[in-house]
């Protein structure tokens, strides 16, 4: 009897996170996943002409390019070949080397650099 009594007082002493209420769990969830959000970064005039050149320019030479972009609260990488881009839509087409289409709005857009990575044969 003596055992029982003594676990049940540390039981008391932990957190028991089974008698969290559902609304609570979810809340509590969405705290730690909202930790790593990161907020969209501004680009300068000078960025964003650097953009509009880099742009122009692989477009024409069809090499790799790698695209740092914002979307969802994160900052995401994607590599490939630019196919497309549509101004007035604002939305640049990318081929990755999976050979799927892949479609980015002009003002997620972060970076476009050459690519050291080469297309897997």
């Amino acid at each position: 009897m003596e055992n029982y009594l003594e676990s049940r007082r540390d039981e008391r002493k932990k957190w028991n996170s089974a008698f969290i209420l559902p609304e609570h769990r979810k809340r509590i969830n969405e705290f730690y996943l909202s930790q790593n959000d990161v907020s969209q970064p501004v680009l300068s005039s000078d960025e964003l002409e650097e953009l509009n050149y880099a742009v122009l320019q692989y477009l024409n030479e069809r090499c790799p390019v790698e695209i740092t972009y914002y979307r969802q609260k994160a900052i995401h990488r994607i590599i490939g070949y630019l196919i497309k881009c549509d101004p007035v839509s604002g939305i640049l087409t990318l081929q990755n080397f999976g050979q799927d289409f892949n479609c980015l709005l002009l003002s997620e857009v972060l970076s476009i650099r050459l690519s050291s990575e080469v297309e897997p044969k």
